[in-house]
């Protein structure tokens, strides 16, 4: 899989070169044109994936609209093991698309999009902007963010938060190795499945410069801080894993007890409007 998404950023790289000229579309739009083109008479859609990667194509989350769209299928023939690649280019009035094959593994084991009654990308932007501590990320490193990937899959295994095999949208908005947030989605309705955003790790704000008291702690914290609107508290562990949220509380002198976690350092996360705030904790009982 890795190999393949290096392949098409081989590609985005041609692409680019005319990327001025090439609208924005969703994945609905670049797919019903590979089918009026009868693109799928004689392959199977595994994989839908819409991508930004700082070489001139773009990606918007909230709109659910990109100018790169890989159509990544396999063929009928399932003596053919190339991945056949499609990219549809809508410039103005004018319709165009890249086709390239590639080797490096046997795409006859990728599972096949079971119907294509999946949901717009479109869709799933709207809730991307529902998603607010996602939203907050986004806004955290727009200057850092190095790629961005929307991407429809069908798993063979139970998808987590769900517990079913479905089909599947993320997003992913990648920063760094160890600075990667992605979000899962239903396939079928856009539903939310699973979120798993690091720890946010440097202060919006600059009203507040120690966060919470006393640190290190034995369990129990005090926030310290004067937002008076409700907000979202969440709690991080060293691997970004959410393991405390409290929704619709003013953080404001809000008595928080950690002691049911493990020793160990955490970061404390203050969601408030448009506001991200955040410090570390150490637990140490």
């Amino acid at each position: 899989m890795k190999k393949l998404i290096l392949f098409c950023l081989v590609l985005l790289t041609s692409v680019s070169l005319f990327a001025q000229e090439v609208e924005m579309i969703t994945a609905r739009e670049a797919y019903d044109y590979l089918n009026k083109e009868k693109t799928f008479e004689n392959y199977d859609l595994a994989w839908i994936m819409g991508m930004e990667a700082g070489v001139g194509t773009q990606l918007d989350f909230y709109e659910g609209k990109s100018t790169f769209w890989a159509f990544v299928c396999k063929s009928k023939d399932t003596t053919d093991r190339l991945a056949h690649i499609f990219i549809p280019l809508k410039m103005g009035e004018v319709w165009d698309k890249i086709y390239q094959t590639d080797d490096q593994s046997d795409y006859q084991m990728l599972a096949s999009l079971p119907n294509p009654n999946w949901v717009n990308s479109s869709e799933i932007g709207k809730e991307i902007k529902n998603n607010q501590q996602f939203v907050n990320y986004l806004k955290m490193y727009e200057n850092e963010i190095q790629a961005k990937q929307m991407n429809l899959m069908y798993g063979e295994s139970p998808v987590p938060g769900s517990g079913e095999i479905l089909m599947v949208w993320s997003t992913t908005a990648y920063v760094a190795d160890n600075n990667i947030a992605i979000c899962f989605y239903n396939g079928t309705d856009g539903n939310p499945l699973l979120c798993n955003i690091p720890p946010v790790t440097s202060i919006l704000s600059n009203k507040i410069k120690d966060l919470l008291y006393p640190n290190p702690t034995i369990g129990k914290i005090t926030l310290k801080n004067d937002i008076q609107d409700k907000s979202t508290v969440l709690i991080y562990d060293v691997n970004g894993i959410i393991v405390m949220k409290l929704e619709d509380v003013v953080p404001s002198n809000l008595n928080l007890d950690l002691s049911k976690l493990t020793n160990g350092q955490y970061t404390v996360v203050i969601l408030s409007n448009d506001k991200m705030t955040s410090q570390k904790v150490i637990i140490f009982k």
